[in-house]
């Protein structure tokens, strides 16, 4: 799957990491994420994304920016909005 991240030149700005949308499904949910308190457990995030349908790199990537206090937009696996927003925010990231 390809995916490309595009950063935005403005600190606070979105950074939208979209997959190739030809192999996703029309059920995608797509979030808006920031970090919302001190993110003490990075790889979990980052496995969390994983879990969620983002490669591991795409996920490192938002990861580095989550924690530089930029908002990334993504487009993740058909999953439970619901369920996705209350693991996250355990994690120290707000989505809506």
């Amino acid at each position: 799957m390809s995916i490309s991240l595009k950063s935005m030149a403005e600190p606070g700005r979105q950074a939208p990491i979209e997959a190739d949308l030809r192999s996703r499904s029309s059920l995608d949910v797509v979030l808006v994420l920031k970090r919302a308190s001190q993110v003490t457990r990075p790889v979990d995030l980052a496995l969390k994304l994983k879990k969620f349908g983002l490669g591991l790199q795409d996920a490192h990537r938002a990861l580095n920016h989550i924690v530089a206090d930029e908002v990334v937009q993504l487009r993740l696996g058909n999953a439970d909005r619901t369920t996705m927003i209350a693991e996250l925010a355990e994690l120290g990231v707000a989505a809506e």
